[in-house]
This record gives C-alpha cells, sequence and structure tokens, in this order.
C-alpha cells in the first residue's frame, strides 16, 4: 500500500511540475517575443535612418551638382561677353539672354549689370535700368563667382505673376565678373533660378530612385528654414529646429509629425565642394516610423512564429516525456496489484 502511495503521491507532483513547466514556457516565450519583436523593430528604424542619411547626402550632391552647372553656364556666359561685344551692344544682349531663357526653362530671369551696378540687359527687359548694386548677387558678383541662397524679390516676383501663397523665397541667384581682355571688370551677368525648378528636380530625384513620392527630401537653410521640396513634411515636424543645430553633418532621429505621427528624420548638410561658397542647406529626408515596422512586418511575423513553434516543440517533449512516466506508473502500479 505504501509503494502504490507513492506512486499516486509522484504522479501528482508530476502533473503540478508539468503545469509550472508550461506555465513558465508560456510567459518566458511572450517575453521572448515580445523583446525580439521590439529588436526588429527598433533594428528596421535604425536601417531606414542610416539609408535615409546616405539618400540625403546623395540628394544634397546632386542639387548642388545641379546649382553649380548652372552657374558653370553664366560664368561661360560672361566669358563671352565682352568678346562678342555684348557689353556694349545691349539689344544683342538681350536676345542672348532671352534665348538662354527659352533654351532652359529653369532661369527666371537673366541679366547684365554694368560696373555701377545699373542694369543694362535682361531677359524680357524686366528692371532694366534699374540700380541693383546693393543687391547681394551683384555685389559678390564683381569679385568672384557667387552663388546666394534662396531670398525675397518681391518686385520681380509680380512682374512675372508667379504664385506661391506661402512665402516670397522664390530665388536662388548665381552670378559672375564680366571682364574685358585686359582682366577689366566691366560688369555682372546674374541669373535667378526657380524654385520650382528645384522642387522638380527633386522629384526627379525622389523617382528615379524609387523613392515613396509623398515623403520626398526637403531643404532647409542655415536659418532652419524651409527653402525649397516637401513642404508638408516640413512644417509637421515638431522640434526640428533643434535636429540640426550640432556639429554633426549628419544623423538620424526620430522626431513626431502633426500627421504622420512619429517619423525617421534624416538629414545630411551639403558641402561646398561643388560650390564656390557655403550655401548652409542640408538635405532632410523624413519616413513615418508606422511605414518602417509595417515593412518589417513579414520578418517580424517568420521570427514570432520560429519562437512559437520552438516554444511547442518543447512542451510537446515535456508532454510526451509526462505519459513515458505516466505509462510506467501504470505498469508498476499493475506490477504492485498482480
Amino acid at each position: 500500500m505504501k509503494r502504490l502511495y507513492d506512486l499516486q503521491s509522484g504522479a501528482t507532483l508530476s502533473r503540478q511540475m508539468l503545469t509550472i513547466f508550461s506555465l513558465g514556457l508560456i510567459l518566458f516565450t511572450a517575453f521572448q517575443i515580445l523583446t525580439i519583436d521590439y529588436n526588429i523593430k527598433d533594428a528596421a528604424i535604425q536601417k531606414t535612418g542610416e539609408e535615409d542619411v546616405k539618400q540625403a547626402a546623395f540628394f544634397a550632391s546632386l542639387i548642388d551638382s545641379d546649382v553649380a552647372e548652372t552657374l558653370s553656364s553664366i560664368n561661360a556666359q560672361a566669358s563671352s561677353m565682352h568678346g562678342l561685344g555684348m557689353t556694349s551692344n545691349f539689344k544683342m544682349a538681350e536676345r542672348l539672354l532671352n534665348g538662354l531663357q527659352e533654351a532652359q526653362l529653369k532661369y527666371a530671369w537673366i541679366g547684365y549689370a554694368d560696373d555701377h551696378g545699373i542694369l543694362k540687359a535682361a531677359t524680357q527687359g524686366m528692371l532694366v535700368g534699374r540700380d541693383v548694386s546693393a543687391r547681394p548677387w551683384f555685389i559678390q558678383g564683381k569679385e568672384h563667382l557667387a552663388a546666394i541662397d534662396v531670398h525675397d524679390a518681391l518686385l520681380l516676383a509680380k512682374m512675372l505673376q508667379e504664385k506661391d501663397d506661402h512665402s516670397p523665397l522664390r530665388f536662388i541667384d548665381v552670378a559672375s565678373p564680366v571682364h574685358n581682355q585686359n582682366g577689366k571688370m566691366l560688369g555682372v551677368l546674374a541669373a535667378h533660378l526657380s524654385i520650382s525648378w528645384l522642387d522638380e528636380r527633386v522629384s526627379f530625384y525622389t523617382s528615379a530612385t524609387n523613392s515613396d513620392s509623398e515623403f520626398k527630401p526637403f531643404v532647409t537653410g542655415h536659418d532652419g528654414m524651409f527653402r525649397f521640396g516637401n513642404r508638408v513634411a516640413f512644417e509637421g515636424l515638431e522640434n526640428f529646429k533643434n535636429l540640426w543645430r550640432n556639429e554633426k553633418s549628419s544623423g538620424h532621429t526620430i522626431l513626431n509629425h502633426k500627421k504622420y505621427g512619429p517619423m525617421v528624420v534624416s538629414y545630411s548638410k551639403h558641402k561646398s565642394t561643388n560650390l564656390p561658397n557655403e550655401m548652409g542647406w542640408v538635405t532632410v529626408i523624413a519616413t513615418p516610423v508606422n511605414k518602417v515596422i509595417a515593412e518589417s512586418w513579414t520578418h517580424r511575423v517568420i521570427t514570432a512564429g520560429s519562437v512559437l513553434g520552438l516554444a511547442l516543440l518543447i512542451w510537446g517533449f515535456m508532454v510526451w516525456l509526462r505519459s513515458e512516466e505516466h505509462t510506467s506508473e501504470l505498469q508498476s502500479r499493475s506490477a504492485i496489484s498482480y
């Protein structure tokens, strides 16, 4: 009888241990799944941030190259103006500038001012005769090739009848000094580049890299204000101005967006290698965290399924051992009864 009692007590203890093991396995498996899922999402966010930093640097390089190419074109025209007699024949100069604008729509306006800052020729004759000696493009253009950050040009904007409900910031200037054969400075040739052209370039780069056009990049200036690109992404970001106010040339973090919620925000500061002067621009790419997490869904499901499958395998093995033990107990009982 004592032997039978011991077997019954052992069976009860075994069942209790199996129950405890099962509960522990459930809790452990749930913890592991949640931990691994969190790590996968965090890794996906980090990877997106790092990839977007590279993408932002790539966009920044392309944008600077576009502006630098335009500056090179203006410089080439400036170099030939005196030799072609256009520093004295202003009607001929205007025809040349009109032709250049028609060939390349990125030019919103092109003008030539003499060494005193009086505009002598311009596309469509706009502002001819005006004193532009106080304009930054003239001041810098007298000395060297210059690229001027986005600025207001209210008078010219009204003449061009361009629509911009958000801001008068609408042009980027490129300027080059004009010299005679002896190297004397005769004037300055300058052009206003259309912001809409730069917006189109950003859209083109986005489509060329198979990026989501809804979350295309935007560019800010040294003051943290919007220049061109994805205005919706810029205007909705909270605490953005604190992002780029550091010594790092690039980086990424998570900021909240009023429309899209948490976003992975990556940035790359422009380098002046393609331009004669530092513009202070920063290219930024913002991607919703929900979008990043959704793209990692398959990986997360497979990983969670693997962990759950392993847990079920372990639990099944323990049930099998318990079954074998139970069978042995029954055989022992039969032997004792016999």
